[in-house]
């Protein structure tokens, strides 16, 4: 069975935008358990909980939590919401999963989310420096997360077509 952790970025000033980032990952979150994936959501899961401890921004409070949920995943779905590529959070839990030696996978938002096409909203799989480096080659995405059409499920696959995870520099 595929277990998928859910990344996403959460943390933010306003609490609007946190209750706009939970409300996604509780979509998002829907839409693969449709699909058949095991899906592991700190933000949909815990979110309601974290209110009531006045932790929202506390990153030591959820990396607790994501770092003991990645040990019961064998992949990572990164939710690509807007401001996930300058998330530090989301590169721990990517680095964390890489040297696991978990898939790694990325969605489109609002593809997954609006048109409830998980397939159709496979972005970049296998991000080339990170799960590469971690393990000394790629990590195999099954196939009910290959994107539609016979596109090329990683980097692997066709390195020349697949898009990478752009990442922000560590600094």
């Amino acid at each position: 069975m595929i277990k998928l952790y859910l990344a996403q970025p959460y943390t933010h000033q306003h609490e609007d935008c946190r209750e706009w980032r939970f409300t996604q990952a509780c979509k998002a979150s829907a839409v693969l358990y449709n699909a058949g994936l095991d899906v592991r959501s700190p933000i949909a899961h815990c979110h309601p909980i974290a209110k009531y401890l006045n932790n929202h921004n506390s990153r030591d409070f959820w990396l607790r939590i994501t770092y003991r949920w990645l040990e019961d995943c064998n992949g990572i779905g990164i939710l690509m919401l807007p401001g996930w590529e300058y998330s530090v959070g989301i590169d721990k839990e990517i680095l964390h999963a890489a040297h696991k030696g978990n898939f790694i996978v990325a969605f489109d938002a609002m593809t997954l989310i609006e048109k409830e096409d998980y397939r159709g909203s496979v972005r970049a799989v296998e991000d080339r420096h990170l799960a590469g480096s971690a393990r000394g080659g790629f990590v195999p995405v099954p196939e009910i997360l290959r994107p539609a059409g016979g596109g090329p499920a990683s980097n692997q696959d066709n390195p020349e077509e697949s898009k990478e995870i752009p990442r922000q520099e560590e600094g």
